[in-house]
């Protein structure tokens, strides 16, 4: 099996010679001085790639006193938004750097938020993690997503707010909202902002107003009682479903796997994805069989497509040359094409390798047999 790339010993060439960057969260020679406590505040996105997700980032606090993180994310492709809430904070004043830990999360287990300050303490870079923690108490990040963040004034109020008197509002981009109670909607009805913040108005005629104080904290007044409000995830489950098969072409390999590639589907999530292991297995490389997809959004409206963030798989393919084995070809976002056309998928894939660093932009494509 050999790489589609041509000019592959002038990559690692140039590999070889990258240097690491300056690292600007760094207390010490930078002379940096970082507060001495965590500042409460809004944070929100400094720019956003098209087609990427879109987060919102508020430090404050819940009803006990506790520092907490919410993070609001909003998928631009399946226009849904969930919700990290009530991450437990804690803050390294040497470093600058914020942790925010969440025992449950919408990725279905403990996730993770570290937020770098930068040294104009007016930005930061925020990721992302899922954690696992095998038998011996050893975690294991994996990083789903990142963004640069800028102060802001304003936190999104799209997703799912607990209210302490046992019901919740749910806030979607369309403007429609529903208020849920013990896990049934009890009423439905659109929201907008208004002077006081953000109100709810039901079928019915029942408003529900919600309103962020300077703490960053968010308060709903109904029927005249005024009760706190969480920002809390809606749950994904295990739902994905076979809903295709299709041919994948590799960038990477030239090659083309036929008719029997399966495409899953997520209702809950809006997400598509494809085991890599059905295409490169396929090509009798050891790919891993399990978690090794390559994950898109698809608005079927819209014919937006998007690849996830989290999109990493493994091709199962050892470069060795010269006798130096650099290890494993990987495939990640390029963050060029993505699109459906004429009934085909092509996605912007950077072949990889940790370490090394890229070998080949490429466009794979993916073409369902049912269209």
């Amino acid at each position: 099996m050999k790489l589609n790339i041509k000019t592959l010993a002038a990559c690692l060439l140039a590999s070889s010679a990258l240097v690491s960057c300056n690292n600007e969260f760094e207390d010490g020679a930078s002379g940096v001085s970082y507060p001495e406590q965590i500042e409460l505040g809004k944070w929100a996105p400094s720019y956003t790639v098209d087609g990427s997700n879109k987060y919102t980032l508020n430090l404050t606090v819940n009803e006990q006193g506790d520092t907490i993180c919410d993070v609001t994310v909003y998928n631009p492709v399946t226009e849904q938004a969930n919700v990290l809430g009530g991450g437990k904070v804690s803050y390294n004043k040497q470093t600058g750097m914020i942790t925010a830990n969440y025992d449950d999360s919408f990725y279905g287990g403990q996730a993770r938020v570290q937020m770098a300050i930068k040294n104009d303490m007016k930005s930061a870079v925020a990721y992302i993690y899922t954690v696992t923690t095998n038998n011996n108490g050893q975690e294991t990040l994996k990083r789903q997503d990142y963004v640069n963040m800028v102060e802001s004034d304003t936190i999104s109020m799209l997703g799912m707010w607990a209210l302490a008197n046992g019901q919740n509002l749910t806030l979607y981009m369309s403007g429609k909202a529903d208020v849920s109670q013990n896990g049934e909607v009890i009423a439905t009805g659109t929201f907008a902002k208004n002077a006081l913040g953000t109100a709810v108005t039901t079928t019915d005629n029942k408003v529900y107003q919600l309103s962020t104080n300077e703490k960053g904290q968010t308060y709903a007044t109904v029927d005249g009682q005024t009760y706190y409000a969480a920002h809390e995830k809606t749950a994904y489950v295990d739902d994905w479903e076979e809903v295709n098969t299709g041919a994948y072409y590799t960038s990477a390999f030239d090659f083309e796997v036929p008719d029997y590639v399966v495409l899953e589907y997520s209702p809950c999530r809006a997400e598509y994805r494809i085991n890599m292991y059905n295409v490169f297995g396929q090509m009798q490389l050891p790919a891993p069989r399990t978690d090794n997809y390559l994950s898109f959004n698809w608005n079927k409206k819209t014919n937006k497509v998007s690849l996830t963030s989290s999109t990493k798989f493994s091709t199962g393919f050892e470069l060795i040359q010269d006798g130096q084995n650099y290890g494993v070809v990987n495939g990640i976002p390029s963050g060029s094409t993505c699109k459906y056309e004429d009934g085909k998928f092509t996605f912007g894939i950077t072949y990889a390798i940790d370490g090394v660093g890229p070998l080949l932009n490429g466009e794979d494509t993916f073409t369902p047999a049912e269209q």
